[in-house]
């Protein structure tokens, strides 16, 4: 801001609003948003609120200088007693270095980095986040400090966020995934001639981390007979076999390993958390607002009542639902009632409001 740099300013300023703010920190807090009706009557509801309140506020300083009426449209719906009435007549904020925390900050740059390769391998694996997963298995790079995993104010964020029971960090996850390397005979045979068998010898040994390299980076670099070879993404084909029953990511050091193993437990838990997904998509349409309470009647197969049944209180918190009442296949219907698709099964919903 100081060289008027706005295009750099401006990024870090969207980064902290959509990720950090947006992604995480309103997302992780909607429970805290819910709590009782006024905020004066819950401290950690009042605490949320006064958190993105603060938040909100500097972000309107910030970028006042590059967006001049949208930093003073939220300014004044933010503004204290006190306060200049324009955001462009209060000071630019300065850094309050006493309230950073090294230690806070470098656990949860852990939490995000794990969390991050734990959605990326439920992505890869089509392995819906409402399913829940027996266990995460996690490896961190070396230096990094592994007791954060063990702290259950770092821990608890990444099993919830990724809807996992257990987090272990076992000292070897080498075995939950193979990767070979193996040359491009067609690219690479027409470059390396008759180095080629020498080439394709130590790719065939190369060590498990410069395999994992050379699936993260798309190359690798060997020695054949005092020469380099730099082999390219065109030069080398990946063989990646995972042990059945687990699938890995990893990315700079950092290994995550998820169990996919789905037991009936589970099964039906998913089931109730798909519920749960489909409720709010007919809160929204419907037209409830955030706070408002609710009733449920649910028409559904005798599998999904099962898990509506087992997970009960898990959906009607989740759903602000007072009541839940459960109807056999095909009766309700009529005004208000919408049908959805819940993991293959028909499930008709009506929501009235309290």
């Amino acid at each position: 801001m100081e060289n008027y740099d706005l295009t750099r300013a401006l990024r870090a300023v969207r980064s902290f609003l959509e990720d950090e703010l947006s992604n995480w920190y309103i997302r992780r807090s909607r429970k805290r948003f819910w709590g009782p009706e006024k905020a004066s009557e819950s401290r950690d509801k009042a605490a949320a609120y006064a958190t993105l309140a603060e938040a909100l506020r500097t972000l309107a300083l910030l970028f006042a200088p590059a967006l001049p009426f949208s930093a003073d449209i939220l300014w004044r719906e933010l503004r204290r007693k006190g306060d200049p009435e324009s955001v462009h007549l209060a000071e630019f904020p300065l850094p309050e270095e006493d309230l950073k925390d090294p230690e806070l900050e470098a656990g949860m740059e852990i939490v995000l980095k794990v969390v991050k390769l734990g959605r990326q391998v439920r992505a890869e694996h089509n392995l819906k986040v409402r399913q829940p997963l027996k266990r995460i298995l996690v490896g961190l790079p070396p230096g990094e400090p592994g007791g954060v995993l063990a702290d259950p104010a770092f821990r608890d964020q990444i099993l919830e966020e990724l809807n996992i029971k257990v987090l272990e960090t076992p000292d070897d996850l080498g075995s939950y995934r193979e990767i070979r390397v193996k040359p491009n005979f067609p690219v690479l045979g027409k470059k390396a001639g008759k180095a080629m068998k020498g080439i394709q010898k130590a790719l065939q040994f190369l060590p498990p981390e410069r395999a994992e390299e050379a699936r993260e980076k798309g190359r690798v670099s060997v020695e054949v007979d005092g020469k380099r070879w730099d082999l390219g993404p065109d030069d080398i084909v990946l063989d990646v076999k995972e042990r059945e029953g687990f699938a890995v990511a990893a990315d700079q050091g950092y290994t995550v390993v998820l169990d996919t193993t789905i037991d009936e437990p589970l099964r039906l838990e998913g089931l109730a958390r798909e519920m749960v997904s489909k409720i709010q998509n007919q809160r929204k349409a419907d037209g409830f607002a955030l706070g408002d309470r609710i009733r449920i009647k649910v028409s559904c197969s005798d599998d999904v009542a099962r898990a509506v049944r087992e997970w009960k209180g898990m959906i009607a918190g989740e759903t602000l639902a007072e009541e839940i009442e459960i109807l056999p296949p095909g009766e309700g219907g009529g005004e208000g009632w919408k049908a959805w698709d819940v993991n293959g099964n028909s499930v008709g919903f009506l929501l009235v409001g309290v």
